[in-house]
């Protein structure tokens, strides 16, 4: 065989595999939205609400502290 059949092939090859990962991405990707969409469609508990809420009105918030962190 020749160096140009040998190419061909490996072209045919190529693409071949990244049909498979393309497949395999499109799989991937329809499986981990019919895990997880019901779940991120689901409301926020109270109870973390008002933990995040907590976060977000930190005194690390505050501009005056250079580093961010709390004094001990």
């Amino acid at each position: 065989m020749s160096n140009k059949d040998d190419a061909g092939r490996g072209d045919k090859s190529d693409t071949d595999e990244a049909m498979l990962d393309q497949g395999w991405d499109r799989w991937l990707n329809r499986q981990l939205h019919r895990l997880y969409d019901p779940v991120l469609a689901e409301a926020v508990p109270d109870r973390i609400m008002r933990l995040l809420e907590q976060f977000e009105t930190s005194p690390a918030d505050d501009p005056d502290d250079d580093d961010g962190q709390k004094e001990r």
